[in-house]
């Protein structure tokens, strides 16, 4: 998912909306990967992990060549020491991880809605990072998000997560924001247009806790306060 800081908010709008806010508290809290060394790289959200290939995303194929993004045989390496190799293939309707796949599956036992993150090492080898969804650690409804510039303003969320969950509500949320046992915010999530939902002032979060481009974050949901 982008994250962007390109919407400009109306000041005297917003403090309007955030009058109807405090008729509910929700609580949300965050865990952080920090991934800030990885230079190249990208996720793969494991909607469908029954596939006997993996479809990467649709912007591999403008870099082949380029930092090093490979196609052909590749080898797929954990930190845990295990190691596969794989064949990437290229054609008109897009990248996939074809030969050697499913072995990758079965041996990470991967899952619905895991997350895989894919980190380009070198020439030819990826090294993955499996993350557990809400069937593991997260057992309450959640997204996640990628720090892809440190300086937004406002955090743009997932819009399909928030209209399922929120949409219904007020046209604007008061949440907690959790991230640890000892560290907590207060925020906004604006909703603009009725399809555009963002935290407001994010980067102050941001800049507390040292975010660096390229970390990976989990926001889960907890429900509301008493």
């Amino acid at each position: 998912m982008a994250c962007s800081s390109k919407l400009n908010y109306n000041p005297v709008l917003l403090n309007v909306f955030i009058l109807y806010s405090y008729e509910k508290i929700n609580k949300l809290t965050m865990s952080i990967f920090f991934f800030a060394s990885m230079e190249r790289g990208f996720m793969v959200d494991m909607t469908d992990p029954y596939k006997s290939e993996l479809e990467l995303p649709k912007w591999y194929n403008s870099l082949i060549g380029l930092a090093n993004y490979p196609v052909g045989c590749v080898d797929l390496i954990t930190d845990s020491g295990y190691k596969w190799s794989v064949v990437i293939e290229s054609n008109i309707k897009g990248c996939f991880i074809c030969q050697g796949w499913v072995i990758v599956l079965i041996m990470l036992a991967i899952e619905e809605n895991d997350l895989i993150l894919f980190e380009n090492v070198d020439i030819k080898t990826f090294k993955l990072k499996h993350i557990k969804s809400h069937h593991g650690i997260y057992v309450n409804p959640m997204f996640y998000c990628i720090m892809t510039n440190t300086e937004t303003k406002d955090l743009l969320l997932p819009t399909a997560f928030m209209d399922n969950y929120f949409k219904n509500d007020p046209l604007d949320y008061h949440f907690t924001l959790h991230f640890g046992k000892k560290r907590s915010w207060t925020v906004y999530i604006v909703r603009l247009f009725g399809v555009v939902y963002s935290i407001v002032d994010w980067l102050h979060i941001s800049n507390d806790i040292y975010l660096a481009t390229g970390d990976f974050f989990i926001f889960e949901f907890l429900g509301y306060n008493d």
